[in-house]
């Protein structure tokens, strides 16, 4: 293979790698910070930024990829992603610059990506599942108006290939503009009206997704006449439709470009109905010849590569099957004319060797994969730390392989990482703690939910405790969401730190005051759009929290020996477990049931006995028992009710007769000798099937 040369593939020792860039290679933004530009209202001076980058892109191969990356859809780094993600807010601003300069074609390049984004928004980024008919309707409304702007980027500047670059992604083609590409006369049509009909139909529900994007089914926008002069409307004597018109309306527009076909090819997959030999035969057909045999092979490579992204080897359980693909991907890291290509088939090795514990192999493609391309996500990010720890350890292939990560900047983990060990010389970095600060404040902006925890809890895993307490304090005094919470886990729970109680709790107490302000700040949405994408939950944290929070409590309850403190810690204890709860931690109930029965404190037995009643009446056994001893406290005046306890007793016995922990709380109660054994009868002799609580019939 012919990689990049600056990682070795093996683990022999090199020189160290001066880790001296910053920020990563690739910028914030391909071109500019459009968002700045907009805000400030400089409209002009960014259409001239524009217009020069639209003309470098018809130069050369670089310039078209910038160009390309800074609106495309599936970019890593939208330039435009901070005013789009905003919503109405965002396309106020792309109005103001349309009205700005009315012919500026690149204000409606940027309306065009605006309705893009949000007409996958409400499909559910593809996972369509649990999309609405509502959302079906926003969505195709949005396609609409997707079409318009960029129908009228093109007419106001003939050389806009971005615009059929966007488009080509659209999941579909409204009628009136396929009559509008065949020349066919039609009648006046407003665009919206589907939008509308459905708006009538179910008006709350429309209304409320409708915001999310400032759709407005109330406007009239007709459907224009004819389509901007010079687009092509045949190819080989026959008419181009859908995907297939906006891809040769690109290539006439731009006759040397190539990334219109990195949108074009997931498009026209099986699973959007197309085929993939359909692709093959256009890539060998005269319509790619003028691309280089590498783009060529990228372009095969998209092909290929639909029939392994979703899933590795491992979850394959045909054994022959699965051998196949292996043998399969192999060819392709080896045959691939791209870095990036090979690279995509060794992290597929990687990952399933890895996950199918054969850490050699996976250690062996993990570093050919590094080799043609240091770009790792997080999994195998953090599964070349656990390699490199067992094959490596004093080797600086694991050095070379964070600074390149980091700096290829695509991923937080790496970055957090890397400022890490530069601040601290771990791992055999030289130390520089400006330069760590730095990168670590750099990856708080790329990443402020998850980087920091985790790479914290792979420290730990690999034996670096310390190192791994101090990375999370680092966090959480910079505000990274989670590391609060993990230290408190750590502070709490792990055994391999000494325990610090008070200092946990202090952790606790932080996260619930920060989450609690950010939550009581969200609109709660009666009709959220989906996110299929996993985001980080302030509730879960504040449900996890809680209960370390508890448990914290409950630990110095076991060490104080002064009654009034004792008091106020269970107070505390029950609190915050019932705050767990209230946030979703359904496991903690059953010990909260229990505590209650078991704590010193009285009145906090009283005050939570309703609740043991609820769930006692539901046929909850742990409830039952704690009725049960709580009734048969005779130090409680207030509750002390033997035909009570034998009742819930007996409750507990009938339900669950065969469970150890009802037998245990039997005997050491109801069940202590003969005599106990006899009242306990007498006293329950009489309940009628019927009272049974939880029981088809019971009387509650």
């Amino acid at each position: 293979m012919h990689g990049r040369s600056y990682i070795p593939c093996n683990a022999a020792e090199y020189p160290l790698l001066e880790v001296a860039v910053f920020p990563p290679k690739d910028r914030d933004w391909w071109l500019c910070d459009m968002g700045s530009f907009l805000r400030d209202g400089r409209y002009q001076q960014l259409d001239e930024q524009l217009e020069t980058a639209l003309s470098a892109s018809f130069l050369s191969r670089e310039a078209e990829q910038q160009y390309y990356f800074a609106w495309s859809h599936d970019s890593p780094r939208l330039d435009l992603h901070d005013i789009i993600s905003t919503g109405p807010e965002g396309l106020a601003h792309i109005k103001a610059w349309q009205r700005a300069c009315p012919a500026s074609s690149h204000a409606w390049l940027a309306e065009t990506a605006y309705w893009l984004y949000y007409a996958w928004q409400y499909r559910s980024h593809g996972w369509a599942t649990e999309t609405t008919p509502s959302m079906w309707a926003c969505a195709a409304a949005c396609n609409k108006m997707m079409i318009l702007a960029a129908l009228q980027a093109l007419t106001l500047e003939p050389r806009q290939w971005m615009a059929p670059a966007l488009v080509v992604t659209a999941f579909n083609v409204p009628d009136w503009f396929n009559l509008i590409n065949e020349g066919k006369n039609q009648s006046v049509q407003s665009v919206l009206n589907e939008l509308r009909n459905h708006q009538r139909q179910h008006p709350e529900e429309m209304d409320a997704l409708m915001a999310y994007s400032g759709l407005n089914g109330h406007i009239e926008i007709i459907i224009p006449d004819a389509l901007p002069t010079g687009m092509p409307l045949n190819h080989n004597g026959r008419r181009l439709k859908g995907r297939n018109f906006w891809l040769f309306a690109g290539l006439h527009i731009h006759p040397a470009l190539y990334y219109i076909f990195i949108s074009y090819i997931p498009f026209k997959m099986p699973r959007w109905g197309g085929s993939q030999e359909e692709i093959r035969q256009l890539i060998s057909s005269p319509v790619c010849e003028y691309l280089t045999v590498q783009e060529r092979d990228h372009l095969r490579h998209l092909v290929w590569w639909d029939d392994f992204r979703d899933a590795c080897g491992h979850e394959v359980e045909d054994l022959t099957e699965r051998k196949q693909q292996f043998i399969e991907v192999q060819r392709e890291a080896e045959q691939a004319l791209n870095a990036a290509d090979r690279a995509e088939a060794l992290r597929w090795l990687t990952v399933s060797y890895y996950a199918l514990e054969d850490e050699t192999s996976a250690w062996h493609y993990l570093q050919q994969a590094v080799a043609q391309e240091p770009n790792l996500g997080p999994y195998l990010h953090n599964a070349a730390l656990s390699l490199a720890e067992k094959f490596t350890p004093d080797s600086r292939w694991r050095h070379n392989q964070i600074c390149h990560n980091a700096q290829y900047g695509r991923s937080p983990y790496a970055m957090v990482l890397l400022g890490y060990c530069l601040l601290t010389g771990l791992f055999g970095f030289t130390q520089n703690e400006a330069l760590g600060q730095q990168w670590l404040d750099y990856a708080l902006k790329q990443d402020s939910c998850f980087a920091w925890n985790e790479t914290a809890d792979k420290l730990h895993k690999l034996g670096y405790q310390e190192e791994a307490i101090h990375l999370l304090t680092l966090g959480a005094e910079r505000g990274a969401t989670n590391t609060a919470s993990k230290l408190a886990y750590f502070y709490v729970f792990d055994q391999s730190i000494p325990r610090n109680i008070p200092r946990a709790i202090t952790y606790c107490h932080q996260v619930i005051d920060q989450n609690t302000a950010i939550l009581s700040q969200r609109v709660v949405q009666k009709y959220p759009l989906i996110n299929n994408h996993y985001a980080f939950s302030y509730e879960d944290e504040l449900k996890n929290v809680y209960y370390y929070l508890a448990r914290g409590y409950q630990l110095l309850c076991f060490e104080e020996t002064d009654a009034a403190k004792v008091a106020e810690l269970e107070r505390q204890l029950i609190i915050s477990l019932k705050a767990a709860i209230d946030w979703g931690d359904a496991q903690s109930l059953p010990s909260l049931l229990a505590l209650l029965s078991e704590i010193q404190t009285l009145d906090v037995t009283h005050q939570y006995l309703d609740l043991l009643l609820e769930h006692g009446y539901k046929g909850n056994i742990t409830a039952m028992t704690s009725l049960a001893k709580i009734y048969y406290n005779r130090r409680d005046k207030k509750l002390y009710n033997y035909k009570m306890s034998a009742r819930w007793m007996y409750f507990a016995q009938t339900i669950a007769p065969d469970d150890e922990k009802v037998a245990e709380i039997f005997f050491s109660h109801h069940g202590r000798n003969y005599w106990s054994i006899c009242r306990y009868t007498w006293s329950t002799l009489r309940i009628a099937a019927h009272e049974i609580p939880g029981q088809e019939n019971s009387m509650v």
